[in-house]
């Protein structure tokens, strides 16, 4: 196969030419050699694929559709040398990155997301939007190459290891007829008697563990009368009902539903994204993308 592959270069290479010599020297062997070649080659077809044609040689007619046919063999080979040179050094292939719904409001996630696209063309990507627990059962099953979820941290699967990756004001969200919707900010003991929204988070994890943590700082325990998946649904509710939920304040600019956004006033009223990967072994390309979003973030 290897033969057969070099005899085809060396005939591409005369055809384009039209001349021994010449196409020997820019090949680096011998005339004989390549005459050789080109004569086996014949044989192996079947066929004359060079005719005389002055000083020089042209390709016969059969010889014109096989050069169009062996171009083609050619470029294709190329082009899989260099797919499987990318694949083998993670810049081609696909990842799937899993994160909470918020991720997507988040400056830094979306700023890295498209300066890789950018850089790795060749590399698609899925995103999946899935409730915490979930994540972290696909990325102990290597179904998924990347999680974003809301801290506190919760205990991680086996093999898998996190990272801080960015942080975010707490606020909330408020109806413009809640009677507290005219502050410039509030304190969550000013909310006290509040229907709050919480989300599904595992095992109180999230901001839903930051909200009864802050909650209890100030003396109360929330009512969370209702638990949602995402912060679009918690919204629709706190217009539907005139509740209360506790957002990031990566949202805040985007105003989504006719709603107000109030900061907190109370101590680490904050919330954090965690980055979670696989400790290993990791494909090259997950190599990359993990890499990736950890160098593009310490330099910001």
């Amino acid at each position: 196969m290897a033969d057969t592959l070099k005899r085809l270069e060396y005939f591409a290479c005369l055809a384009g030419i039209e001349h021994y010599g010449k196409a020997a020297e820019k090949l680096g062997i011998a005339q004989s050699a390549l005459s050789q070649q080109i004569k086996a080659l014949e044989h192996e077809v079947g066929v004359r694929l060079f005719e005389p044609a002055g000083r020089g040689i042209r390709l016969s007619l059969a010889g014109k559709n096989y050069y169009d046919s062996v171009r083609d063999l050619l470029d294709r080979h190329l082009s899989a040398i260099e797919k499987a040179r990318k694949t083998a050094s993670g810049e081609t292939g696909r990842v799937t990155i899993s994160h909470v719904g918020t991720a997507l409001f988040d400056p830094l996630f979306l700023t890295i997301l498209k300066s890789f696209r950018a850089l790795y063309p060749a590399v698609g990507i899925s995103l999946l939007e899935l409730e915490m627990d979930e994540q972290l059962i696909l990325l102990e099953q290597r179904k998924i190459d990347l999680a974003f979820i809301r801290g506190p941290q919760p205990v991680l699967p086996d093999g898998t290891i996190s990272k801080h990756f960015s942080r975010h004001r707490l606020y909330v969200a408020l109806s413009p007829s809640h009677p507290m919707a005219g502050e410039k900010s509030l304190s969550l003991h000013q909310l006290k008697n509040d229907a709050f929204v919480g989300y599904q988070d595992l095992n109180n994890y999230g901001i839903t563990s930051v909200l009864i943590r802050l909650a209890q700082a100030a003396g109360f325990n929330p009512h969370i009368e209702w638990r949602v998946s995402a912060v679009s649904n918690a919204l629709g509710m706190v217009n539907a009902w005139n509740a209360v939920s506790v957002v990031p304040g990566c949202i805040v600019s985007y105003n989504i539903g006719n709603i107000v956004y109030i900061p907190l006033e109370d101590e680490n009223a904050w919330t954090d994204m965690l980055m979670v990967g696989m400790d290993g072994p990791l494909s090259s390309l997950q190599r990359t993308l993990q890499d990736y979003f950890l160098t593009y973030k310490s330099i910001t």
